[in-house]
């Protein structure tokens, strides 16, 4: 199985704005890792955007969906999430030894006033 090498997060605010993902890089090194913050820190929200690579449009929370960090007016506008993965040996081509996935995401182009926010997602693979 793929191991994670790094993971970034980026242009992410949460909690209505006021806080954020600036450009959030964790280098792992295919080595386990505890990521410790005090409550709203932002620990669920980098495993909600983790996850978006993996399983697009998923959420841990009914009541946290992706959605919401696109809601308010200060929320995040173009948001990106990617891991670097280093690949198992059979997975070794041509010399490359590792792979990217990524998700980025916008608050969608209709929105009907509501306080909803529908996004516009694409997930790639390098």
């Amino acid at each position: 199985m793929p191991l994670m090498n790094r993971i970034r997060v980026n242009n992410v605010k949460y909690n209505f704005g006021t806080q954020q993902y600036d450009d959030f890089t964790m280098r792992l090194h295919g080595k386990n890792t505890i990521y410790d913050l005090a409550n709203g820190g932002g620990k669920s929200v980098l495993m909600l955007l983790l996850l978006q690579n993996l399983i697009p449009n998923c959420t841990l929370d009914e009541k946290q969906p992706v959605e919401k960090l696109f809601r308010t007016s200060g929320g995040s506008k173009t948001i990106h999430s990617m891991i670097e993965w280093i690949l198992d040996e059979p997975d070794v081509e041509d010399g490359y030894q590792y792979m990217t996935t990524g998700f980025c995401a916008r608050k969608a182009k209709e929105n009907d006033g509501n306080d909803t926010a529908a996004i516009d997602y694409f997930n790639y693979c390098i």
